[in-house]
C-alpha cells in the first residue's frame, strides 16, 4: 500500500489499533508508515494521541510487566528485551523494571523456577544455569537461586 493516507484515516487506523490493546508510540508509528502514511502525518497523529493520553509508553511498560510477571518466571533481561522489542526506549524500560520488578522478586522467581526444575528431576546445575540464562536471569541471580536450593559448592558453576 504505497498510496498516502489522510489525517482522518491515519487517526482511524491508530484508534483501531488502540481499541484492541495498548500500544507503544513505535508500534503505532510503524503501523501508520506501513499503511502508507508519511512520517510527518504519523508524527502528528502520535502527538495528538500522546496529548490526549491514549499513548503512554511508561504505562504500556508497567501494564505489560504487571501482566507478564504473573505468568512464567523470567528474568530482568528477558523483560528488558521484550519491552525494547515493543518499541519502549531502553532507558525508560530500565526505569520501569526498577520500579515494578525488584531484585528480590527476580530472585524469588529464579528460586521458584529452580524448585520446579528439581521437582521434574533436573539435577545438573549447568543445565539449570542454562535454563535460567535462557529465561533472562543474570548469572548472579542464577547462582544465588542454586545456592538457595543447596547445590553443593564443589559443583563447577
Amino acid at each position: 500500500m504505497s498510496q498516502e493516507i489522510t489525517l482522518k484515516r491515519a487517526r482511524g487506523i491508530a484508534f483501531k489499533m488502540l481499541g484492541f490493546r495498548a500500544r507503544t508510540c513505535h508500534q503505532v508509528r510503524a503501523a501508520l508508515l506501513k499503511k502508507g502514511a508519511p512520517e510527518a502525518l504519523a508524527a502528528e497523529v502520535i502527538d495528538e494521541l500522546l496529548e490526549a493520553g491514549y499513548l503512554n509508553d511508561r504505562e504500556f511498560a508497567q501494564n505489560y510487566l504487571s501482566v507478564r510477571l504473573e505468568q512464567k518466571a523470567h528474568g530482568r533481561r528477558y523483560y528488558l528485551a521484550k519491552l525494547c522489542q515493543a518499541g519502549v526506549d531502553t532507558q525508560l524500560a530500565k526505569e520501569v523494571l526498577e520500579e515494578v520488578y525488584t531484585k528480590h522478586q527476580e530472585e524469588e522467581q529464579a528460586i521458584h523456577f529452580v524448585e520446579r526444575l528439581r521437582q521434574r528431576g533436573e539435577t545438573c546445575p549447568q543445565k539449570i544455569l542454562r535454563k535460567l540464562a535462557n529465561r533472562g536471569f543474570s548469572a548472579s541471580v542464577s547462582r544465588s537461586a542454586l545456592n538457595e536450593e543447596n547445590y553443593p559448592p564443589e559443583w563447577p558453576l
